[in-house]
């Protein structure tokens, strides 16, 4: 019987321990599904249309700096603007891949092609 009462032990010990494994499991994939949505909202604030944009400025303003309707200063922040433009949406990218890699092992899958490839080690 004391054998009896020490495997009930256990049994009840594991099944605690399973519980709180669920609940913490089930929080980390909660927590990297909230990151994943909030990474894809950055990511389409630079949809299509947006980043073509930052490319069409810049042409227009090499070009009004061709023609002299613009000074050098002026020209480097613009181009400084577009290009801060383009990391601030490869930045958005990379955040996006880590947070689903993230998921992706909260769930224990493998990470997508994509989250594979921005890993940066």
């Amino acid at each position: 019987q004391a054998e009896r009462g020490v495997a009930s032990a256990r049994v009840q010990q594991a099944r605690v321990a399973l519980a709180a494994l669920e609940r913490r499991v089930a929080q980390e994939v909660r927590l990297a599904s909230e990151r994943v949505h909030s990474a894809r909202g950055m990511v389409a604030a630079f949809d299509g249309p947006t980043t073509a944009a930052f490319g069409e400025n810049l042409v227009l303003a090499t070009r009004a700096y061709e023609a002299g309707q613009i000074d050098f200063v002026r020209y480097q922040l613009l181009r400084r603007e577009a290009l801060e433009a383009r990391r601030d949406r490869i930045d958005a990218l990379e955040g996006l891949n880590r947070a689903e890699a993230l998921l992706a092992r909260a769930l224990g899958r493998e990470p997508t092609a994509r989250a594979k490839a921005g890993r940066t080690g």
